[in-house]
């Protein structure tokens, strides 16, 4: 790889065989919920940090990770999981090349199967928690364990495109949408989503965190919402009227 020029690359740091491997994403869509899901399996004990993967145009985001830099786009290895963290959304110029080297790359090296995270506007929630979206390889070879997405719905972004490319190819893929809150991270959304691939797909999986994040999220709002309280009751009543 050039020093100065970045291309579309993965890079993985020891040989790993794919072959029995689930590969696992998500972004900062409706809720934050793929990114999320992907954050939370980063966290479990046992998983390692495997490998990354650069664009031309990287973006400027990166965070301390122990005694190393956390770079935008990176990939970790969590029994049969094989995650792509996305920290970062990709400049909106390489975001099909992107998205096209990660597909080709899954294919390429025989992953089992991949499973995808995203959330669905609470506005438009029917009965039930989730919903799924599945290629047609997925439905003939595993099972459909939740109502699929409604006909008048629609995935968009980097999602739709690897659900597209995996069914041009026949490849099984998954894609499970909780409903979640839109304008901010949806923390009880991701647990939803976390709950269902430790019941049909790894029962390893431990939600300790993320359950103690949600509870130290609420006990801050209801802080928050006492603080306001008690800060309207304490205003002096207005004697100036208004037309």
């Amino acid at each position: 790889m050039s020093r100065m020029k970045l291309k579309n690359e993965i890079k993985i740091f020891e040989t790993i065989d794919f072959k029995d491997k689930t590969f696992i994403t998500g972004f900062h869509g409706v809720g934050g919920v793929g990114y999320l899901v992907s954050k939370y399996l980063t966290l479990q004990e046992k998983s390692r940090y495997v490998g990354y993967i650069t664009t031309p145009r990287m973006p400027m985001v990166i965070r301390m990770e122990g005694d190393r830099i956390g770079l935008p786009f990176e990939i970790y290895e969590y029994n049969n999981f094989i995650i792509l963290l996305n920290e970062a959304m990709p400049d909106l110029k390489f975001m099909h090349r992107y998205i096209t080297k990660i597909a080709e790359w899954i294919l390429e090296n025989n992953f089992k199967m991949a499973i995808l995270f995203g959330g669905l506007a609470e506005r438009v929630k029917g009965n039930g928690e989730i919903r799924i979206a599945y290629t047609s390889k997925y439905a003939k070879e595993y099972e459909k364990f939740a109502p699929p997405l409604e006909d008048k719905l629609s995935i968009i972004g980097p999602l739709a495109l690897l659900l597209s490319i995996f069914e041009i190819h026949e490849f099984p893929a998954l894609c499970i949408l909780p409903y979640a809150r839109v304008y901010e991270y949806d923390l009880r959304a991701a647990l939803v989503a976390l709950k269902i691939l430790k019941e049909k797909f790894d029962p390893s999986i431990d939600l300790t965190r993320i359950e103690k994040d949600i509870v130290k999220e609420r006990k801050e709002e209801l802080m928050l919402l006492d603080q306001f309280e008690k800060a309207r009751q304490t205003q002096p009543e207005s004697k100036i009227f208004y037309m």
